[in-house]
């Protein structure tokens, strides 16, 4: 029972452990797979987008030329066949100069093109599947040059109901440079062909920006950028940072309010609370002391409650306008801070490096907001965003600094996001990443293959532990038969009647050694009882105290010699040339009759490999009047240790015996296997 209870908790305590991994890993994966697809090779002077126009599934192809006389062209492509095409008076301006949407909500978008012809900014609207030209070159405004060159930039447009009747109108906003007189929000009514802007001021939105419903009021704001080019006297002067916002008429919601100086970006959000209006706000200043800080203020502009945040250090940030009830920031570490709508922070995770305009907005993930797409932070690449799951997904494009245009290419019921570049349109392909979906069961199956992979190893280990701990068994058990042989009964009284008999002949001095040499080697056989492998140096020393007990007890009938010339460390089986020894002894030189018995035993180290000869002068292994009264069970545990030596030290082994005329030579190599 104390068993069942202690693997209990210990796999409980695993599982704890994988749970803690998983929860640091697998937020980390990826959400969604972009791709690259393909390059499509265009005209250096195009500007191609892809929009579903008629609602589809498919994207059909625009196409954007400006020629050399002063007008413009656009191209609308079905697949491969020229579906309509129109031509504008005046140059596209710099910016996102093209939006598309359906304001008569007929199911068919139309297209919306802002043109430059000398000082005025035009606007043309087709639908194209009508072939319908809704305004034809109407005139925005005029616009103020420096040095007879016009600086605005276009922001992306957005179709809005301002006024609750059955139509969109068109929102958009212009900046500028140096040029602050045209910093000017728009509104076009279709209807009646109308337009009104915001007052004249150095301040206004830039994109993004966030327009909100309440009742029957439009809130607008979004992003105020605050660069220093306008004298303080001048009207809500960009030399000072504003909070402000606008009602649908372009008129303020409030006096705008002075928050903090340039050089900043003022990025605004409007939410609704218990029926109250408020803002969000973040006041990015990136001068020399940051004094960066976050807001919320009521629907007369009134700050009521703001914190410093001082981590933004430049132009890095910014405030996604989601549906969400918080705020979302990156700073230029890359870390994505999430605020609620109290400034209480809720959570900090590491994110891309990013610039804080973002000029693509369009619902890739299919979760109803608005994706996008910024530039990372030093303009060499893109970052994917997804602000509900708050993915961030670098996209490697070789930018260069050059102007790029993004669009949803839709295909096949397929996602695609388009950049188009100078003379090329890199595509990408876009799809939810499977692990990603089937994350929350991805613990549970590792789960499962740790613990399968637990027992599998431990019956493993225990399969390989108890072979080895059997091949020792075995070693050991021939190797105490060898000592058995070795100091066996006939053994040990041959050795006690020789002393005896060395005492009574008064030979005190052979009696001294036989006893000294009998006595180490008993002291040598109880120390090596425990090993397996010993030293080839004590394999010869107790080689040689044997010979020397033999060479007396035999009354010096036969002498030897032992060479050792190997110094490197290296172990032999227990009693495995001791047992070559004793049969050259035994069946070798002992049965000589009428000369002298030798023995030699010789050590050579070659590389790595070990050279044993083991040679005597006796009777030879092919002499028929050999001594056949032993029982061959030396050589035949010798076989056995060779075998298991091989498996379980990686030890090889190799011997022969050869006639050595007279006599026997064996001939032993020891290699490492590994």
């Amino acid at each position: 029972m104390k068993n069942f209870v202690r693997r209990y908790f210990f796999w409980v305590f695993i599982s704890i452990i994988i749970g803690a991994l998983s929860m640091l890993i697998f937020p980390r994966l990826q959400h969604f797979n972009i791709k690259y697809l393909k390059k499509i090779k265009t005209n250096r002077n195009w500007i191609v987008v892809y929009e579903d126009l008629n609602n589809d599934g498919r994207s059909e192809k625009l196409i954007f030329i400006s020629d050399t006389l002063g007008f413009s062209s656009l191209l609308i492509y079905e697949g491969a066949v020229v579906h309509g095409q129109w031509r504008f008076k005046g140059r596209f301006p710099k910016g996102i100069f093209y939006s598309c949407g359906d304001y008569d909500k007929n199911g068919i978008e139309e297209t919306c093109v802002f043109t430059v012809s000398n000082d005025t900014l035009y606007l043309n609207v087709i639908e194209s599947y009508s072939d319908k030209t809704i305004i034809k070159n109407r005139k925005i405004r005029k616009l103020h040059l420096i040095n007879g060159i016009s600086n605005i930039l276009i922001h992306p447009a957005l179709f809005i109901n301002l006024n609750s009747d059955k139509q969109d109108e068109l929102l958009f906003a212009i900046s500028t440079g140096y040029n602050f007189k045209d910093r000017v929000m728009c509104a076009l009514f279709f209807e009646n062909d109308s337009l009104i802007e915001t007052i004249p001021s150095a301040s206004c939105i830039s994109y993004p920006y966030t327009v909100l419903k309440k009742d029957s009021n439009i809130i607008i704001a979004g992003m105020v950028r605050e660069p220093g080019n306008t004298e303080l006297t001048y009207s809500y002067s960009d030399q000072l940072a504003w909070f402000m916002a606008w009602d649908k008429n372009m008129d303020f919601l409030f006096e705008p309010v002075n928050i903090g100086e340039y050089p900043a970006l003022i990025f605004v959000k409007p939410f609704v609370k218990d029926n109250k209006l408020f803002f969000a706000g973040l006041y990015n200043y990136y001068g020399v002391s940051d004094t960066s800080k976050i807001f919320i203020a009521n629907g007369k502009g009134e700050i009521i409650k703001q914190k410093p945040l001082i981590c933004l250090k430049g132009k890095s940030a910014f405030m996604p306008n989601d549906t969400k009830e918080e705020l979302t920031i990156i700073d230029s570490d890359g870390n994505i801070l999430i605020f609620d709508n109290n400034l209480n922070r809720k959570s900090t995770i590491q994110g891309e490096k990013v610039y804080y305009y973002d000029f693509f907005r369009k619902d890739i993930t299919g979760d109803g907001v608005p994706d996008k797409i910024f530039n990372n932070d030093d303009f060499s690449s893109c970052v994917f965003f997804d602000p509900v799951s708050l993915a961030m997904i670098p996209v490697d494009i070789p930018l260069k600094g050059e102007p790029v245009y993004i669009s949803r290419y839709l295909n096949d019921g397929k996602k695609h996001i388009s950049f188009c570049l100078k003379g090329k349109i890199l595509i990408y392909r876009f799809s939810e990443s499977l692990l990603y979906r089937f994350r929350y069961m991805i613990p549970f199956v590792l789960i499962i293959i740790l613990l399968t992979l637990v027992i599998v190893v431990k019956r493993f280990f225990n399969y390989y532990l108890n072979k080895k701990i059997s091949r020792k068994n075995q070693i050991a058990k021939l190797q105490l038969l060898n000592l058995k042989r070795q100091l066996d009964s006939h053994f040990t009284f041959n050795m006690i009647d020789c002393i005896g008999n060395s005492f009574r002949k008064n030979d005190f001095e052979t009696a001294d050694k036989l006893f000294i040499r009998y006595a180490r080697l008993l002291q040598q056989s109880v120390q090596l009882s425990g090993e397996i492998a010993v030293p080839l140096e004590t394999e010869l020393e107790y080689i040689e105290n044997y010979l020397t007990l033999e060479k007396i007890r035999s009354e010096n009938r036969f002498d030897f010699e032992i060479d050792n010339n190997v110094k490197s460390l290296i172990e032999v089986p227990k009693f495995m040339l001791f047992t070559f020894v004793e049969n050259a002894v035994k069946h070798g030189v002992l049965p000589l009759s009428g000369r002298m018995g030798f023995i030699l035993v010789k050590s050579v180290q070659k590389n790595k490999t070990v050279d044993i000869l083991i040679i005597d002068n006796g009777k030879g292994i092919n002499n028929k009047n050999i001594n056949k009264n032993g029982t061959g069970n030396g050589l035949k545990i010798v076989k056995k240790l060779i075998s298991f030596f091989k498996s379980e030290y990686n030890l090889i082994i190799n011997y022969s015996i050869d006639d050595a005329n007279p006599g026997t030579k064996i001939h032993i190599t020891l290699k490492n296997g590994k």
